[in-house]
């Protein structure tokens, strides 16, 4: 395991101490947002939104049903431009009768596309509790795909999927068109946290992709990379944006055939060299693993370093494991998807690692899937969008409202922000 780690401080003053932002909403406004408060939350998460950004952060505003409109183009949120954005807020009403998404995400990206500044870190927020009805979701994802090549600079697509209607699988591969993150609101009042913790991650973003090649060494002992817990499983992949005091872990497997020959006690080996690039740079920094071959009977220990690495091998079998459980429901095999979870959770309860952070989090979301694969009902009203929430924060060591353990302080001080506004 190699980790990687931000190169940002923790968070001083969450207002002025990272980058400009530019921030395009695209919100639902089909009548159904109406059921459960869950528009006049999203107003309220946007008056919040207001108090967060600074003069010289920038925020549009997209409204859609049936067809998008810009509610407010790009306005800088100081004194004056806040006060017009307020006013829209508050006049922004539920209508029409469809669910187009696509029509909000060329809106969008519109907006975007015609920037003329680029030096600031930049999102779009995708809103909806519905499923397009314009557009198959294959045509949606399409659809982002195309426009997304005509957009310069770098930006993030963030979903927030509202109740058990929406369309999880859809809402979750557009968020991943840029390394974004879905989240799953089961409950209006989780949006705040949500927006908060969405925040914290864009706001210390100090990359936008890392390419990470895994290059194998000559090596005293045989070996071979057996596994690369990576996006594409290959040993050359892409990590999504560093956060400012965050870390990553670069997790994959060695396997070292029996060998018979002789060896230096505690010899230290390199077998695989790390080449790190930015992207759209030409440095690469280079990290040797150095592995330190134990002599017989002073191998494995129970130590804090070792239970960490471990912690992250499970991380990412974990997530693989709840990969395998939407796969399973999503066929229909409710009882096989949860019985898989169920199986895992049991597995990693009897590690010994079992009360690390990481793992206690693992058994508590391998659980709470096996009960919502149980059956299509609950697979239908919102199991499937939690499941697929909490796999990826898990095999992406992202945060989001349900995963809350790779939180940075810039989160954690966003999240405070947003307990004491919504709380007053």
């Amino acid at each position: 395991m190699i980790l990687l780690k931000g190169m940002n401080p923790k968070v001083v003053d969450v207002k002025n101490d990272r980058k400009k932002l530019d921030i395009i909403c695209i919100v639902d406004k089909s009548p159904s947002m109406n059921e459960q408060g869950k528009f006049v939350s999203v107003k309220k998460t946007l008056d919040f939104l207001l108090t967060l950004l600074n003069d010289s952060d920038r925020l549009s505003i997209v409204a859609f049903e049936s067809k998008a409109d810009i509610v407010i183009d790009l306005t800088e949120t100081n004194e004056k431009g806040k006060i017009s954005i307020a006013n829209k807020i508050k006049q922004m009403a539920t209508s029409g009768s469809g669910t187009n998404i696509s029509s909000g995400l060329e809106k969008s990206l519109s907006i975007v596309s015609a920037r003329e500044m680029f030096n600031r870190a930049t999102t779009i927020l995708l809103l909806s509790d519905g499923q397009d009805n314009s557009l198959n979701p294959e045509k949606v994802i399409q659809f982002s795909y195309n426009v997304k090549s005509m957009i310069k600079g770098p930006y993030f697509i963030h979903t927030f999927g509202y109740g058990a209607d929406h369309d999880s699988k859809m809402m979750k591969e557009i968020s991943r068109l840029n390394n974004g993150n879905f989240y799953y609101i089961e409950n209006p009042k989780d949006i705040a946290e949500a927006f908060a913790t969405c925040l914290g991650d864009l706001a210390t973003s100090t990359s936008d992709n890392l390419e990470v090649e895994l290059i194998p060494q000559p090596c005293s002992i045989p070996f071979s990379i057996s596994k690369v817990y990576s996006e594409n499983g290959e040993s050359h992949y892409t990590v999504p944006l560093l956060l400012g005091d965050d870390n990553k872990d670069l997790v994959f497997v060695l396997n070292f055939p029996p060998y018979t020959g002789e060896r230096k006690s505690n010899e230290i080996i390199t077998p695989v060299k790390v080449s790190i690039n930015k992207s759209g740079e030409n440095k690469t920094t280079e990290i040797d693993l150095n592995i330190l071959v134990a002599s017989e009977g002073n191998g494995n220990k129970k130590n804090e370093a070792n239970g960490d690495v471990l912690a992250n091998y499970y991380r990412c079998k974990g997530a693989e494991i709840l990969r395998d459980v939407i796969s399973l429901a999503d066929k229909g095999y409710y009882k096989q998807a949860s019985s898989v979870a169920l199986e895992a959770a049991e597995e990693f309860r009897a590690l010994w690692i079992k009360d690390h952070v990481i793992v206690q989090a693992l058994i508590h979301d391998l659980e709470d899937a096996s009960k919502r694969a149980s059956s299509k009902n609950n697979w239908d009203k919102g199991g499937r969008a939690q499941v697929v929430s909490v796999q990826a924060s898990h095999f992406y060591q992202k945060a989001s409202n349900n995963v809350q353990i790779y939180k940075n302080s810039y989160q954690d001080a966003y999240s405070d922000k947003a307990a004491d506004y919504f709380g007053s």
